[in-house]
């Protein structure tokens, strides 16, 4: 049994810090200290805790991928497609952070390696209230897309446009508006512009498009 199974299983007792909330945050700043093959140790155990029966250790491990780099192995996405129940509508029971699946959508969404992966968070992106939660780790991993769906996005989640305010230069920020307006209420999209775009100039360009 390794270091997470013992530290979830209170079988040791983990150094904290001062600004750890318990054993998951331990755990992690554990990983971000070691060394390549301690880190590949751990995440090799949070792996296999995605298909924990208990929703405490299972939320753990997509805890523990949705905050670091981590290598998943295309697990998150097999034990989502194979087991949704145990994602779906069941919430983060250590930090109240949101729904597996949004949390799992999250991840992907900073790490995408494969054509499941990018199709799964494309989707996710669409669902209702979840776009703000994905758009700034496609912004960095499926731009492209991204800024090419903007209306589809904030459709379905009026939020996200504050999500594209903050991820975009000030030249793709037209643009963005420009796509957003027809798809959202005048006054959802002025009052977004004007609480996250601080720039007049900006803000005047943008509400314009």
């Amino acid at each position: 049994m390794g270091v997470v199974h013992e530290a979830l299983s209170q079988d040791i007792e983990l150094s904290m810090g001062r600004h750890d909330r318990g054993v998951l945050d331990g755990l992690i700043r554990q990983w971000r200290s070691a060394d390549a093959d301690g880190k590949a140790a751990i995440a090799g155990e949070f792996r296999e805790l995605l298909a924990a029966e208990d929703i405490k250790r299972r939320s753990a491990a997509v805890l523990f991928f949705e905050r670091l780099p981590a290598d998943d192995d295309g697990a998150l996405l097999a034990e989502v497609e194979a087991n949704p129940g145990r994602f779906e509508h069941q919430p983060d029971p250590w930090f109240g952070s949101g729904e597996l699946r949004v949390l799992v959508a999250v991840a992907l969404s900073r790490r995408m390696r494969t054509e499941a992966e990018r199709d799964f968070v494309r989707g996710e992106a669409q669902r209702p209230h979840l776009g703000h939660r994905v758009v700034p780790g496609l912004l960095d991993t499926d731009r492209d897309w991204a800024l090419s769906h903007v209306a589809d996005v904030v459709k379905a989640t009026p939020e996200a446009l504050a999500a594209y305010v903050h991820g975009v230069t000030d030249d793709e920020l037209t643009a963005v508006a420009a796509a957003a307006r027809g798809a959202l209420l005048p006054e959802v999209f002025e009052g977004v512009l004007a609480h996250h775009v601080a720039d007049e100039n900006l803000r005047t360009r943008a509400l314009g498009a």
